[in-house]
């Protein structure tokens, strides 16, 4: 089965940067809460890493769906290796035996600033054309909740991230 993870505030705490967003003094700071140093600080989220573990123990295939714009993607690789996603993802049997070479990553396209539920959207679209066949999605934020179920995927929200 095909499994779709979030990052930021699923598998990555963001909590550290969130007060470029929460501030109620200041305009919402995409750009700083998105830069490439304060992601790259994020600390893991234990018990989702733990889904996670489980679902590769499982053999199920991981895709990984974020709002991070494509600039991150070094970054976002790197950071999941220091993590060692990377490294559970390759050691799957499932990678081997569907010949597929280590984990996908959905990424919203530059100079997006759509919600992300569209964003989100856009890149489900995409991997189902890359012929993946999500069942099942882990995610924090309540209109992306509300976007995965409504394209037919089970939905557990690990958080109430309203931002």
């Amino acid at each position: 089965m095909d499994v779709v993870f979030d990052i930021d505030g699923t598998l990555a705490s963001a909590a550290h940067r969130m007060h470029y967003l929460t501030d109620p003094d200041k305009k919402k700071d995409w750009e700083n809460f998105m830069s490439e140093n304060e992601v790259a600080n994020d600390e893991p989220i234990g018990p989702v890493w733990d889904i996670l573990d489980s679902m590769l123990e499982a053999n199920h295939r991981i895709i990984f769906i974020t709002g991070r714009p494509e600039r991150l993607r070094t970054v976002t690789y790197n950071w999941l290796t220091e993590s060692n996603c990377i490294a559970r993802c390759l050691a799957s049997s499932f990678w081997e035996r569907h010949q597929t070479r280590g984990p996908v990553l959905y990424m919203r396209r530059e100079g997006d600033r759509r919600p992300s539920e569209i964003s989100k959207r856009e890149s489900l679209n995409r991997a189902r054309m890359d012929g993946f066949k999500p069942k099942i999605a882990f995610e924090d934020r309540v209109s992306d909740t509300a976007m995965w179920r409504s394209e037919g995927l089970i939905c557990c929200q690990v958080d109430e991230g309203d931002f």
